[in-house]
């Protein structure tokens, strides 16, 4: 058994004096009385630093001891630098360090360290209990739980769990709180869905995929002179197999859509094609039919600016009248709506030069393999819809030998949020404050914990 000290010069030593290794080892055994001189003295990793190592039985005599060392152009300055015991070194079979992600999203915001730490103790050997983990460039607290733990027992900690730990949170009763977490740390194995099989690191298909995606989109640059913009329903197009950069928002309205456009540079485009108006339509009845016209009216006003920039460019718009799905016919308010709709964007078409609106072929609109749900085009109504478009451009859309749509949803499209309050799509605020929604200011809440559940609810921020 041998024991470490450590011999530290960089503290209280210039940096140009600091001593050589031969200067360090004759300052030992000059200055330090029945120095033991069966030892192991080698060099630190920063420079400046010694690390002597000794039997542990003669430990003892180095116990409180110090190095003298003379240094200066002179030597005319000198310091007593102490010998430090080092802590017995420990073998770790597979240190890591570890982090715990989502705590805040349930009731585990109110767990303990001690909590978290029972929980990963009972996979892996702790070395470090969690604590908070801090940003390194701002120091601010991110959210996020870090441990460091030895995995010495053969066992790897899912990318996704559950936890379930007791909470004390004072003035409520609840006993227990349960959440899903996010766990990563170095080399994790993650089942990969494209390998259908469990790896660590990237997964080769997905690169293989996106050598060939980079180089498919290089080929096309040169073509691109369409842009598509809209909701939902364009999930299924495949932009490689298009001269256009398609843009999808999961639940935008009209004014959603005009938002986004303004940060799409269209200006580069020859064409800008918008497909919107589907998600304004309520499927709850209206309290107010003329407060739900007042708030289209709105968003058509957003959208009719930005084409009238595109329209003074000589460039060419076209819109996409509301098809009747199901969601558009469940009722003569939904049928309405829709009426209301593509009568706003007729209007824009006819007050502008260079816009104009395509209507779905309504022969495929009463097909069930037209529509994936109540709201959504199928692969092969989308498919439709580009051929639409692509003879309204004059043949300028589609690739030949390409195929335009994948089965896969979101996959070959530049997908985003919906930019806007989810009520009036004003960019200025958000749902919870929305002065036109009724469930806005103090009366609007979060969502709580699930039925049933011990977990108490989050605080809201």
């Amino acid at each position: 058994m041998s024991v470490e000290f450590k011999l530290d010069f960089s503290y209280a030593v210039p940096q140009n004096y600091l001593p050589t290794y031969k200067k360090a080892t004759s300052a030992y055994t000059q200055t330090v009385p029945k120095a033991p001189t069966k030892i192991g003295f080698r060099q630190g990793q920063k420079r400046g630093v010694y690390l002597i190592t000794v039997d542990a039985g003669e430990a003892a005599k180095l116990q409180g001891k110090s190095v003298t060392y003379s240094y200066g152009p002179r030597e005319q300055y000198s310091v007593k630098v102490k010998l430090e015991r080092q802590a017995a070194f420990i073998f770790r079979t597979n240190p890591k360090a570890v982090y715990i992600d989502w705590t805040q999203d349930s009731g585990l915001r109110y767990a303990s360290n001690a909590s978290l730490d029972k929980w990963l103790s009972e996979k892996v050997t702790i070395i470090t209990g969690c604590e908070d983990d801090e940003d390194r460039d701002t120091g601010f607290k991110n959210g996020r739980k870090k441990a460091y733990v030895d995995f010495n027992r053969g066992q790897e900690i899912e990318r996704f769990d559950w936890i379930e730990c007791s909470v004390a949170v004072s003035g409520e009763a609840y006993q227990t709180a349960k959440g899903k977490v996010k766990i990563t740390y170095k080399d994790q194995p993650v089942f990969c869905r494209p390998c259908a099989t469990t790896h660590v690191g990237r997964c080769p298909v997905r690169e293989k995929q996106e050598v060939e995606r980079q180089a498919a989109e290089l080929e096309r640059a040169a073509l691109v002179k369409t842009l598509i913009i809209g909701d939902s329903n364009l999930r299924h197009v495949d932009e490689i197999g298009t001269t256009a950069r398609v843009c999808s928002s999961t639940g935008a309205k009209i004014g959603h859509t005009a938002n986004a456009l303004k940060f799409k540079q269209p200006e580069k485009y020859e064409n800008v094609i918008i497909h919107a108006g589907a998600n304004n339509i309520s499927m709850k009845p209206v309290a107010s039919m003329p407060e739900w016209t007042a708030q289209l009216d709105r968003e058509v006003k957003q959208l009719a600016e930005q084409i009238s920039t595109l329209d003074s460019q000589n460039i060419q718009t076209v819109l996409i009248a509301v098809p009747k799905s199901e969601l558009s016919t469940t009722s003569k308010q939904t049928e309405r709506m829709r009426t209301i709709i593509n009568k706003e964007l007729n209007s824009i078409a006819t007050t502008h030069n260079h816009v104009q609106v395509i209507n779905l072929d309504d022969d495929m609109n009463g097909e069930i393999e037209a529509w994936a749900d109540y709201r959504h085009y199928s692969e092969i109504f989308c498919g439709k819809m580009l051929e639409q478009i692509n003879t309204t451009l004059d043949e300028q859309l589609l690739r030949r030998g390409k195929a335009a749509t994948t089965p896969r949803k979101y996959g070959r499209v530049n997908t985003s949020y919906r930019l806007g309050c989810g009520y009036c799509t004003e960019m200025d605020h958000n749902e919870d404050t929305c002065p036109r929604s009724a469930n806005s200011t103090a009366s609007s809440t979060k969502r709580g914990p699930p039925s049933g559940s011990k977990s108490p609810p989050t605080k809201k921020l």
